[in-house]
């Protein structure tokens, strides 16, 4: 395993505490170029655009969040902002790419705590043991800690060398949901995909109960279409191609480095085997899994394309340090690595079609693997608090570019868009140059008019050997073997000394 190093990144800034699934990349004002957005447990938005480390549109009092995605949940092909919160509410944010105060959107200001839920009826306020009003929305403790006494509380966050405090809000422009509803609690991730094969998507949850529920958007509301109940906790919810099938299976992982298939019905067969929606435990390995109540992170539809064939493949990762790439109940191969992994996504960080695989630990070491097992580390020198892959378009005449995002517990986003990496497979400079059009043209041509072809081949070889270790080296093939062999030097100085003439002493 080799360790790589990324210098250049970019730096956002963030207020809160952030949950590991409300990081992510997407579209949101749907201009073609990908934003990164975050949510925070104290209820907050923010959304960033280009390189600018100040958010460029936040939202607030949205209760605590506890995951973020962007896609058409509403099926009309236009990608919206998606928040989910513990207590079950579900937000949609209509973003437009525009800032002007006809789009409803105003320059904000820091958070006021004064401020009730959207929807919510105002509260009387309360009083505490010494007469002093407080609010029925903060305990007493809270009101310490509100946004109005930001330069006095611990969330003052002091980010440049003259400890200058930052506003992160004031160049921000505050933006309201577009649509909010109260679903089921406790929800801890989901995704938007396609499940039934009917053209329109579905939000599907996965919460802390071991329930997973699959939501479709009618009649302007979200509708219950299905529903599982797993056996243990899930750590998270994905999907994957079915090319059998052509249709798409939900994967959703269990304790032990296992995971869930979860089915849909089939409309088209009108006697099915299983009339309602069920479920395929894949055990895997679990009898050998070093902790089988260890948790549990799966990633599905990792993209493989070789020999014009595209293949699909998913990743299981777990806290003690597993990452299995599986197909089905099929173990491709397995890797143990010394930390512990609470992350994992997917990425083409070479944009050659196939997808790597990229684990996360909370001590910042990240591992990009592709799907033929070569690994390479990299070393993010903070802790992290969250994580994602994605597509990020740092500037505005700039294109989507693979990137990492680490969100620490310093309040920083940092974003690697730069990420230098031809090859993940430690290569060779002779295979390098054997790989070369240039280089394989001239010896062609060189050879052109031998007369034995297999002589023409390994003189071809020889001389792309010779070629390697004189930019490595800057020494011919012989040369560096006869100077590398101490056999020879001793011979060599031997016969220096045998050569040279013998001085007598004169008598006296």
């Amino acid at each position: 395993m080799r360790t790589v190093s990324f210098k250049e990144n970019l730096t956002f800034l963030y207020d809160g505490m952030v949950s590991s699934n409300a990081l992510s990349f997407g579209d949101v004002d749907n201009d073609g170029k990908n934003e990164m957005f975050l949510g925070t447990t104290s209820g907050d938005i923010f959304i960033y655009k280009f390189d600018s480390k100040y958010p460029w549109k936040t939202a607030g009092n949205l209760h605590m969040i506890t995951s973020v995605g962007c896609g058409p949940v509403c099926n009309t092909g236009k990608n919206l902002l998606v928040c989910l919160t513990v207590e079950g509410w579900c937000y949609f944010f209509d973003i437009s790419p525009t800032n002007d105060e006809s789009d409803n959107f105003i320059p904000s200001t820091p958070f006021d705590s004064s401020s009730r839920f959207v929807g919510e009826e105002a509260k009387p306020e309360l009083e505490n043991d010494e007469g002093d009003a407080i609010s029925a929305n903060h305990s007493e403790d809270d009101q310490f800690s509100d946004f109005d006494n930001l330069g006095e509380s611990q969330n003052d966050f002091n980010f440049d060398a003259n400890n200058e405090s930052m506003n992160i809000y004031s160049n921000a422009y505050t933006i309201t949901p577009s649509f909010q509803q109260k679903l089921l609690p406790n929800n801890k991730c989901f995704c938007i995909t396609d499940i039934n094969k009917d053209g329109e998507v579905e939000l599907v949850i996965g919460y802390s109960d071991r329930k997973v529920r699959a939501f479709k958007w009618s009649e302007n509301e979200f509708k219950l279409v299905e529903e599982w109940t797993l056996a243990g906790l899930l750590g998270s919810v994905s999907w994957c191609n079915n090319p059998d099938l052509q249709s798409v299976d939900l994967i959703v992982s269990q304790p032990g480095g296992t995971y869930c298939t979860l089915k849909f019905p089939d409309s088209d067969k009108v006697n099915s085997e299983f009339p309602g929606p069920y479920l395929f435990y894949h055990p895997l390995g679990s009898r050998r899994a070093r902790n089988p109540d260890i948790s549990t992170e799966v990633i599905g539809n990792i993209k493989r394309c070789k020999d014009g064939e595209t293949v699909y493949y998913s990743a299981i990762c777990t806290l003690d340090g597993t990452i299995t790439v599986v197909d089905y109940d099929r173990i491709i191969w397995s890797l143990i690595v010394d930390r512990k992994l609470f992350s994992l996504h997917k990425i083409d960080i070479m944009g050659d079609g196939s997808e790597e695989i990229v684990a996360c630990s909370w001590d910042g070491h990240t591992y990009i693997i592709s799907l033929d097992q070569d690994v390479v580390r990299f070393d993010f020198p903070q802790h992290v608090a969250s994580f994602s892959t994605g597509s990020y378009c740092s500037t505005e005449k700039d294109y989507n570019k693979p990137c990492l995002a680490y969100a620490s517990f310093d309040g920083c986003i940092r974003v690697y868009n730069n990420l230098p990496l031809s090859s993940i497979s430690i290569k060779s400079l002779e295979s390098d140059l054997k790989q070369n059009a240039a280089v394989k043209s001239i010896i062609d041509q060189y050879f052109a008019s031998s007369p034995d072809p297999t002589k023409a081949t390994a003189s071809a070889e020889s001389i792309l050997c010779q070629l390697s270790n004189y930019a490595l080296y800057g020494l011919s093939l012989n040369l560096q073997r006869r100077l590398s062999n101490p056999i020879h030097l001793v011979q060599k100085k031997r016969k220096a000394r045998s050569r040279s003439p013998k001085t007598t002493k004169p008598q006296s």
